[in-house]
């Protein structure tokens, strides 16, 4: 965890040091990207991989307290939100201002990633039909997420319309769009195909 927080915060900062965070490129607007994410999105993906191999979340491996990482969460979200708002109470030379963010940024991140799994052990370790399709497709739905949400974006940000609703619109559109054509389409194929144990809870 420490390795974690010190990579984010390094990357994070690196990059948010030479280019503002709400820089976004998007290739043929069919990829959109945030640069200064990237590194915090190849470590967690290998954080994922790493929890799997060394069975966390079962009894043989690490199991987060939900305690423990709720508390840190609202401590860390407390920190962020003044040290963003009230930049006068993080006194760093502007220089390492950029880290300094990123430290509370990253701390945020990691534990609000912990505390949602140790909450979602706790209290939703069960298997229902409904929740068995929404595990089936919550992988496609990570891979076509990001183009159906900007483009729902888009489409709603010139409306004369309450920030809120507009949130609230883009996000149940893209929702639906992908919760479909991952259920009905990106199942169909070999790389997403549910497996037998998966099959087997639908029954």
């Amino acid at each position: 965890f420490l390795f974690l927080l010190l990579f984010s915060t390094l990357s994070f900062g690196g990059l948010t040091s030479i280019l503002p965070d709400g820089t976004w490129i998007h290739p043929l607007y069919i990829l959109m990207l945030q640069p200064t994410r990237v590194p915090l999105y190849l470590c967690y993906f290998f954080l994922g991989s790493w929890a799997w191999q060394k069975q966390w979340f079962t009894a043989k491996g690490y199991q987060p307290s939900a305690s423990s990482w709720s508390a840190l969460f609202l401590l860390a979200s407390l920190c962020y939100l003044l040290v963003r708002l009230i930049p006068a109470l993080l006194p760093l030379p502007a220089v390492l201002l950029p880290y300094g963010n990123a430290f509370f940024h990253g701390l945020l991140c990691m534990s609000a990633v912990f505390a949602l799994c140790a909450l979602f052990q706790h209290f939703l370790d069960y298997t229902t039909k409904r929740l068995a399709i929404w595990a089936m497709v919550s992988y496609p739905i990570y891979y076509l997420h990001q183009i159906f949400l900007q483009h729902s974006i888009w489409l709603f940000r010139p409306l004369a319309l309450n920030i809120w609703c507009k949130y609230l619109l883009a996000t149940c559109l893209a929702l639906t769009v992908t919760f479909l054509a991952s259920r009905y389409l990106l199942l169909r194929l070999p790389c997403f195909a549910p497996s037998a144990a998966q099959k087997k809870q639908l029954k």
